[in-house]
């Protein structure tokens, strides 16, 4: 992939929500709209056990995170992260985002395959993941 998936991580945040949305709603918003589209491929168990992972290793950077991968549930693992989130001022719930995102894209297209996952994620956020022909 030849896009900077901090960037476009960043991206796909501002576009989600509306314009009193907080950053830890964001967040929320965009990991589940990810994680419910990408399912479908993968399954849901998959999914959720990559997000896990995702959020396992970003840990390492930020410690606070531990407390959204105790939960079993995908619905509770994201509410849980929309509170560790909610905590952290904006710049820190983004760049741990960023992180998570980036993780996770990572293991998927280790798993499925980069332009796979590419177009997926095209498939939900089209204006920052563009297809190959629209980058050109």
């Amino acid at each position: 992939m030849s896009l900077d998936l901090a960037a476009a991580a960043r991206s796909l945040l501002a576009s989600e929500g509306t314009g009193s949305a907080t950053t830890a709603d964001r967040i929320a918003q965009a990991s589940e709209r990810l994680t419910v589209h990408l399912s479908r491929l993968v399954g849901l168990f998959g999914i959720q056990a990559l997000f896990r992972r995702s959020l396992v290793i970003s840990t390492r950077t930020f410690p606070w995170l531990v407390e959204a991968t105790r939960t079993v549930g995908s619905e509770e693992r994201l509410e849980d992260l929309r509170t560790q989130m909610a905590k952290q001022n904006p710049e820190v719930a983004t760049d741990a985002f960023v992180l998570i995102f980036s993780t996770f894209v990572g293991l998927l297209g280790r798993l499925i395959g980069e332009e796979l996952v590419w177009r997926l994620l095209h498939e939900v956020w089209p204006t920052v993941f563009p297809t190959k022909k629209e980058t050109s």
